[in-house]
């Protein structure tokens, strides 16, 4: 069984530019099921799952300046492509490898404040279009909202019904 997981190594790809020494910390979306209740008639009521809610993502890096950012497409209301490759080892000495890939648009580049002797933080909050979440390349999400394929971790659960509409 394995034990605490502990990152040990990770970086961020933006536009195809990779900051590597920056990512301080990644904060995948959360990803939620929609629900209805559903009592057709009956005492008790059901939940049934109406869609799918797909959260914010949130980068901080240090040390990283907005000109930097700005010159790679980091701006608010900029859509843009960043990938997040982080490796971890558990108490048993097992690694993993977990890549989250985000196509969304910037919803804010917070700056944070400002500190004597310290470095500077710059916090990005994403909305994803398109989220794909591997551990060791094991499907988590893989979600595209353009597209309206949904795999949860168990398959394309909206395959049939795009095939129903003649699409892919």
């Amino acid at each position: 069984m394995a034990g605490q997981r502990t990152l040990v190594m990770a970086e961020v790809v933006i536009e195809g530019h990779k900051f590597f020494g920056e990512l301080e910390e990644h904060t995948p979306p959360v990803v939620e099921r929609k629900t209805e209740d559903a009592k057709g008639g009956r005492y008790a009521s059901t939940k049934k799952r109406v869609g799918v809610v797909v959260g914010n993502a949130t980068l901080k890096l240090k040390g990283v300046t907005v000109e930097a950012l700005q010159a790679y497409g980091v701006e608010e209301d900029t859509r843009v492509q960043i990938d997040v490759k982080a490796s971890y080892q558990d108490e048993d000495g097992n690694t993993f490898a977990e890549h989250c890939s985000y196509t969304g648009d910037i919803n804010k580049v917070d700056d944070g404040s400002r500190v004597s002797q310290a470095i500077s933080e710059t916090t990005i909050e994403i909305s994803p279009r398109i989220y794909k979440h591997t551990e060791d390349g094991k499907t988590r999400y893989n979600i595209n909202l353009d597209t309206q394929e949904i795999d949860l971790g168990k398959g394309d659960i909206m395959a049939k019904h795009r095939s129903n509409l003649g699409r892919a």
